[in-house]
């Protein structure tokens, strides 16, 4: 599978990997950082890139980049991401994002 096939079944809420890119259809993350979410019908993703100034790695900004040429995804600054969604897509109580690890005792 190719990144562009991860990120493509992202957008549709469907689990892939390839390499260093995977979702579970409710995020997508590069390495282990999530980079991307979807919350009802929208898919949004993080900017970490150098231009936004919250730049991680090559590899992400990569990953990054390909999400955001992708038709619908709506792009959300860092700042965004920690202040309005980070506690819409992540279970404080549990520590996971969108009931991950919600099988582990």
């Amino acid at each position: 599978m190719r990144n562009s096939d991860v990120i493509r079944r992202f957008t549709m809420s469907r689990e892939a990997r390839a390499g260093n890119l995977t979702t579970d259809g409710k995020t997508i993350r590069s390495y282990s950082l999530v980079i991307g979410f979807n919350l009802g019908e929208q898919s949004y993703v993080i900017d970490y890139t150098g231009a936004s100034g919250h730049f991680v790695s090559q590899t992400t900004s990569t990953h990054v980049n390909a999400i955001k040429r992708e038709c619908g995804v709506r792009i959300i600054t860092f700042e965004e991401w920690e202040h309005m969604f980070k506690g819409l897509v992540y279970d404080v109580a549990r520590g996971s994002f969108f009931g991950e690890n919600q099988y582990k005792s």
